[in-house]
């Protein structure tokens, strides 16, 4: 029997609205930097309590992943062909590495789709900032998590067998480099945004890309459309802090849930950053993230079912 596919945690609401509560704090007072805040700990809110304290270093570890990775994306966009090339070339070298440890499995889920979204940046010292506030937020979590009680450790799959995943590798940076291309063919606005939601739905399982796919596009759809209704409001600042921490400590509460709604929480975070000053832009918001959004889960759908079906057949042809 599978797994249900939202995991309710009650105990992590507590932890979840910790994490949150220096973004709430300042968003009293400055809104567009509590909000910012609230960016830097969504990382570490998305991924629950690990059982044992020497897990919780994990923060901090992930952390400086995505923001560096993020950082690097944005540099990396200021040219084009050289950002197409190093993104497919880090896509294949992150899934050979995924199969030697934890760094390279890190890398492949989170670092390569951090460089794809760091494409999204129009200048280096932008995507600093929230890197620097990543950094900083999955620090403040380890604070707050250490002194919770361990607990007994669920049992570790071991990981599979064999097998290069040199083809994987391939077709993930088919994926994510083609969603870029588009992106900076056509001068997106926000160019990382298909990438990264390509890169990110990509998995080696084709039962796991689709679920991802459809929970990807469905909770980016949600969140953009609750989050621009929001801002709709001219919510204050105190009402955006509120917002920030109530989002995080649902996510929080959420974290090991087999659906992939990560998104929808993310883009409702990133709509309140975008729309803080201006709200008249609101529609295109909306339709730029839906449909780069779809467009990315297109393209790992491609090359995550489509591909390896056909290849699969060809074989038996054969």
């Amino acid at each position: 029997m599978s797994a249900p596919g939202l995991t309710w945690t009650p105990r992590y609401l507590l932890l979840g609205a910790l994490f949150a509560l220096p973004a709430a704090v300042v968003s009293v007072f400055d809104p567009t930097l509590g909000v910012a805040l609230a960016l830097g700990v969504l990382p570490a809110a998305s991924m629950g309590l690990p059982a044992r304290r020497i897990d919780r270093l994990r923060y901090p570890v992930v952390g400086l992943a995505v923001g560096a990775a993020m950082l690097l994306g944005s540099i990396l966009a200021q040219w084009p062909v050289v950002a197409l090339v190093v993104l497919f070339a880090a896509c294949v070298g992150a899934a050979v590495l995924s199969t030697t440890g934890p760094a390279g499995a890190l890398v492949l889920a989170l670092g390569v789709p951090m460089v794809g979204i760091g494409f999204s940046f129009h200048d280096t010292e932008s995507a600093l900032l929230i890197a620097a506030l990543i950094v900083v937020g999955s620090l403040w979590c380890l604070v707050v998590a250490l002194p919770w009680p361990e607990r007994d450790a669920a049992a570790r799959r071991a990981p599979a067998a064999g097998g290069s995943l040199v083809g994987f590798g391939i077709r993930v940076g088919l994926a994510g480099t083609i969603a870029a291309l588009i992106g900076f063919a056509l001068g997106l606005d926000h160019v990382g945004w298909a990438a990264g939601a390509a890169l990110l739905v990509m998995r080696p399982s084709a039962q796991l890309v689709a679920s991802r796919a459809l929970t990807r596009a469905a909770s980016v759809v949600v969140g953009a459309l609750l989050g621009g209704a929001f801002m709709l409001t001219h919510p204050a600042g105190w009402i955006m802090g509120l917002a920030a921490l109530a989002l995080l400590t649902v996510l929080t509460a959420l974290a090991g849930s087999r659906w992939y709604v990560t998104g929808g929480f993310s883009t409702f975070l990133l709509f309140m950053a975008l729309l803080g000053g201006d709200t008249g832009d609101t529609a295109h918001r909306f339709w730029e993230r839906t449909i780069e959004t779809l467009l990315g889960v297109s393209l790992a759908l491609v090359f995550g079912l489509l591909v390896p079906w056909i290849g699969e057949r060809i074989r038996r042809g054969r």
